[in-house]
């Protein structure tokens, strides 16, 4: 009925909010971190927001809709995917941001019982099947895993510092 009317003005009303929060500190042009884009993705999950109701709203604060891709685990190159390819084949980026399991630079690092560091994705896969540490093979004594905040903010940070470098390197080619 009209309750419901009311309740879902109020829901988006609030997803409104919400978005202009995360993205008063967006850059335009720039990509979404991946916590802007988790948190989005966990309110909407939350809230039930629809593709239809997130893309209005987006258009209706004057963002365009490709903004947000699903989240980190969409494999759509854009920006920030582009940039972890090149830091990926990047000598001088350090060996830590590596993922011992895919070899790549993680996006959601994560701390095991071990010790060690991995991508999210690829250490629960390998917990479901193994209780032993996929570097050591030592035995687990748990399958927790807690997100390591330090080393995923080097990784954007070092990331960040890797485009603005590039920026300034293609600034001084134009001008030379």
């Amino acid at each position: 009925g009209e309750e419901d009317g009311d309740h879902e003005q109020q829901k988006m009303a609030r997803y409104m909010l919400f978005l202009t929060g995360v993205l008063a500190s967006w850059t335009p042009g720039a990509a979404l971190s991946d916590a802007q884009q988790q948190a989005v993705t966990g309110y909407r999950a939350v809230e039930g927001i629809g593709e239809k109701q997130h893309t209005a709203t987006l258009e209706a604060l004057g963002f365009h809709a490709s903004l947000f891709s699903n989240g980190p685990t969409n494999e759509s190159i854009n920006a920030s995917a582009a940039a972890k390819l090149q830091l990926e084949e990047d000598d001088a980026t350090p060996p830590s941001f590596f993922c011992p399991i895919t070899q790549e630079v993680m996006v959601d690092p994560v701390m095991c019982a071990d010790g060690h560091t991995y991508e999210r994705h690829a250490i629960e896969r390998w917990l479901q099947e193994h209780r032993t540490s996929p570097k050591t093979n030592a035995m687990l004594p748990n399958s927790s895993v807690i997100p390591n905040h330090s080393l995923r903010n080097a990784i954007e940070e070092y990331m960040v510092s890797v485009k603005v470098q590039e920026k300034e390197r293609e600034n001084d080619a134009n001008f030379s």
